[in-house]
């Protein structure tokens, strides 16, 4: 099962989320897909299912060429993401370690990991 995660909506210059425990790593997320991403969940890369609760947009919506702010909990250090987009379509990502990464743009067919 997905590990949920404890996240919280903030509002400093943006859309900003962050988890509730200490020793979290920061990651900016660009939405480069050319579709608006309504749901977007992370999660531990060792669970198996999306939890609702992994969910971190919270009722927003990342429009093509927008970015969010997230802090993952360094608990875990490998991640999944999944983008949910506007017309249902669901795109994963596996396996990104946040300690290595600070910035992650989510492309049609691929992602690309920044330091």
């Amino acid at each position: 099962m997905k590990t949920s995660l404890s996240l919280l909506l903030g509002a400093l210059g943006g859309l900003t989320l962050g988890v509730g425990s200490a020793g979290a790593d920061a990651l900016t997320i660009e939405n480069q897909t050319g579709r608006p991403v309504v749901e977007l969940y992370a999660s531990n890369a060792d669970a198996h299912v999306w939890e609702a609760e992994d969910e971190m947009l919270d009722g927003r919506v990342l429009a093509p060429g927008q970015s969010v702010t997230v802090e993952l909990s360094r608990r875990f250090k490998i991640y999944d993401l999944k983008a949910v987009h506007d017309n249902g379509a669901e795109r994963p990502y596996y396996g990104f370690n946040i300690r290595r990464i600070s910035r992650l743009q989510l492309k049609p067919d691929e992602v690309n990991l920044l330091p």
